[in-house]
């Protein structure tokens, strides 16, 4: 059977059943964040072992030793690729992360909401013959946390989001062209070009 962190996947699996949904996702959010910052570690030992190599081509090119400079170029070739690859999962685990987050602060008010609304209910319904034009004005208030709720639980799976990882807000795609822009300039500071 296998296991993680000394517990086994099916006693992951039972513990995850009996959590509620809010549990679970707390769960997750621990569980990414220690992922990335698994990541992170692992990314900081690459690019230590990148600027060692880099530092190492140098130090071939002014011995004049050609064949171990390009033995070095071609491992810091590799070495940034995992670099780039490990950097768009990291990239892609904190983008779901913040999503958990997301849903869990919109589930937090949608409890919320949800224990609201049959208060309102009752008032309305204590309100309905004495005074109508209140408990009419409630009853839009109810209508309006019951939507509410709706539209938070349809977020929370999905579907009210028109945004995919391939359909962007045009404020999401300036936002992303700024970083992109701040992302290559901080590659060209980090990886001069030797």
């Amino acid at each position: 059977m296998t296991s993680v962190g000394g517990e086994s996947l099916e006693d992951i699996r039972k513990a995850l059943r009996a959590m509620s949904l809010g549990g679970k996702i707390v769960y997750s959010i621990y569980k990414l964040n220690s992922e990335i910052a698994k990541i992170e570690r692992f990314l900081n030992n690459l690019k230590n072992r990148e600027k060692e190599l880099y530092n190492a081509v140098i130090e071939a090119k002014m011995r004049g030793d050609e064949i171990r400079a390009s033995i070095y170029a071609s491992e810091i070739v590799e070495l940034r690729k995992i670099i780039r690859t490990l950097e768009v999962s990291k990239l892609s685990l904190e983008r779901t992360l913040l999503k958990l987050r997301t849903i869990h602060q919109l589930g937090d008010i949608a409890k919320a909401a949800a224990q609201i609304e049959p208060m309102i209910r009752d008032v309305k319904k204590s309100l309905g013959k004495v005074m109508p034009e209140i408990s009419w004005e409630l009853e839009g208030v109810r209508e309006s946390l019951l939507t509410a709720v709706s539209e938070i639980a349809s977020y929370s799976i999905g579907e009210s989001s028109t945004e995919t990882p391939f359909t962007m807000s045009s404020e999401a795609k300036s936002v992303l062209e700024e970083a992109k822009r701040e992302a290559e300039r901080r590659v060209k500071k980090k990886f001069p070009k030797p």
